[in-house]
């Protein structure tokens, strides 16, 4: 069992109706990606479907890969901004999934 954001969560259990504070998140994925260039650790950008993923190119470069569905198991061309913090990729990343962010009722802490 893992705290996140003050929410206790279960191996496999998906977060429902939570709030996690942005610095959290942040801190996740800096772990991450000490010990690996991207974030989710398991996903490259050309295994997107429709999603994103963070990739660290140096301390102060950072990636971020997105690819959006256009049509029925269609996807768009991968597009990629840079970024010099983590927290504008993180903030970018979390962009990308708002909807289902939204859908979960998961709410982040200070979102600028």
């Amino acid at each position: 069992m893992k705290l996140v954001g003050g929410a206790r969560v279960r191996p496999g259990q998906h977060l429902r109706d939570v709030t996690i504070p942005l610095s959290v998140i942040r801190d996740v994925t800096r772990s991450s990606l000490g010990t690996n260039a991207f974030f989710p650790p398991d996903m490259r950008p050309g295994e997107l479907g429709d999603g994103a993923v963070i990739e660290r190119r140096g301390p102060y470069r950072f990636l971020v890969h997105e690819s959006f569905e256009i049509g029925q198991m269609r996807f768009s061309d991968l597009r990629s901004r840079a970024y010099f913090t983590l927290g504008g990729a993180v903030r970018r990343y979390l962009k990308h999934y708002r909807a289902e962010l939204k859908y979960r009722q998961i709410h982040i802490n200070r979102w600028k």
